[in-house]
């Protein structure tokens, strides 16, 4: 996987990530990376994640997710990189 182009990741954040904002937090640290995605909240009580970047970026944020998931924790994240880029606009949270 060549580390400067653009890939997806896709994660499943499982642990205390509803009904605390947790989506919100998501934004704002994919925001700061400039990254471009979607999350979301799942009917098992995670919360999906997918993200398009650098590989290191996207690290990055599976890494601020960690330690710093506002009012929630995060128990563990299931992750995984595609090599294809999936097109998004901005970062959003799907209701």
């Amino acid at each position: 996987m060549k580390e400067d182009r653009d890939i997806t990741l896709h994660a499943v954040i499982h642990g205390h990530v509803q009904g605390v904002f947790f989506r919100a937090t998501t934004r704002t640290h994919a925001n700061t990376l400039n990254l471009n995605g979607t999350v979301k909240n799942l009917a098992d009580g995670t919360v999906e994640l997918c993200a398009n970047g650098p590989l290191k970026t996207l690290e990055k944020l599976i890494e601020k997710l960690k330690a710093e998931p506002g009012k929630g924790s995060v128990s563990h994240i299931d992750i995984e990189f595609l090599n294809e880029e999936k097109k998004f606009e901005g970062f959003r949270i799907i209701y």
